[in-house]
């Protein structure tokens, strides 16, 4: 289940470093796969102490910092990876694997 998740991911960072202007890095194929890894992992142990520490000012803004959280994760991943890219286009980038990402795991029909 989760080589799955990690391949659908690697998959729609691929679509990203295609689509979205702006975001490019030396191997396309080596960054999409170790950005997923990253991601899952940052995801897993750095995003939750995140939103528990931003709580406040998630509740005030009614969820719409929780966007820029993920954004910028999906920054702090990229940058990792040497992934040439700037904050505004982390955040585009982000919707733009979010949205991916979701409908290729619908499609591949990956539960969890």
């Amino acid at each position: 289940m989760f080589l799955a998740r990690l391949l659908v991911n690697a998959l729609a960072l691929l679509a990203v470093f295609f689509l979205v202007w702006g975001i490019h890095g030396n191997d396309v194929l080596v960054a999409a796969i170790v950005m997923a890894v990253i991601l899952a992992l940052v995801n897993a142990f750095i995003r939750p102490i995140v939103i528990l520490l931003t709580l406040p000012v998630s509740i005030v803004t009614f969820g719409v910092f929780t966007l820029f959280i993920n954004a910028a994760l999906f920054y702090l991943a990229a940058v990792v990876v040497n992934v040439h890219i700037d904050f505004w286009r982390g955040v585009l980038g982000w919707l733009v694997f979010a949205i991916i990402s979701s409908a290729l795991n619908q499609l591949a029909i990956v539960e969890g």
